[in-house]
């Protein structure tokens, strides 16, 4: 018997994605969004000599949450730190669904996921929730 969708989408939701390898003793920074309950862990470190960035996840959220952050690490990965965190301020910025230019993002599939959204504002935090927890991350000097 097939499950109908929101039994997928629950399943979805109480068993977390990872990615990367999540270093032991490494504090993870946290992101949440209160509407929906989506949550997000980011395990960042910097590797010497140009603070390339290192990054695994880990998230209980919705499928456009985890495409987002599946995403954000695809295009964040080995990225010098100053280099990841204009980055991500110009793609968090655009997903603003108040003042947002999607013709600034680059070509691919968060430019397609936004765009296919643009009808559906009240997903617009599950799209945002992990830009916006790793540019908090990058503003902490630690």
């Amino acid at each position: 018997m097939k499950e109908n969708m929101t039994e997928v989408y629950k399943k979805l939701h109480s068993s977390p994605a990872e990615a990367g390898k999540i270093p032991p003793h490494r504090p993870a920074i946290k992101g949440m969004n209160p509407m929906c309950g989506d949550t997000v862990e980011l395990y960042l470190d910097f590797l010497p000599p140009s603070e390339t960035l290192e990054l695994a996840y880990r998230c209980r959220g919705c499928t456009i949450c985890r495409k987002s952050l599946a995403l954000l690490r695809s295009l964040c990965l080995g990225l010098p730190r100053l280099q990841a965190r204009e980055e991500a301020a110009h793609i968090f910025a655009a997903l603003s669904p108040q003042r947002g230019d999607l013709s600034s993002l680059p070509a691919g599939e968060l430019k397609e996921l936004a765009q296919s959204l643009k009808a559906f504002p009240t997903r617009s935090p599950c799209l945002r929730l992990p830009w916006q927890t790793l540019l908090r991350a990058l503003k902490d000097p630690s």
